[in-house]
């Protein structure tokens, strides 16, 4: 499904959706790269405890 994405994407940016669903479409997305990033920085192995 990685791979497929930005080709929906493009598929979605040239359909007359309404502002309202792109909006959601595009938070979605940012909220998935987020928690994705947030996962690399927190994982317990980078994890180092205060002195």
């Amino acid at each position: 499904m990685e791979s497929c994405r930005p080709a929906l994407y493009w598929l979605w940016a040239a359909l007359p959706l309404p502002a309202t669903a792109w909006t959601l479409a595009r938070d979605h997305q940012k909220h998935l790269q987020r928690r994705e990033r947030h996962r690399h920085i927190s994982h317990p192995t980078d994890w180092t405890p205060a002195a």
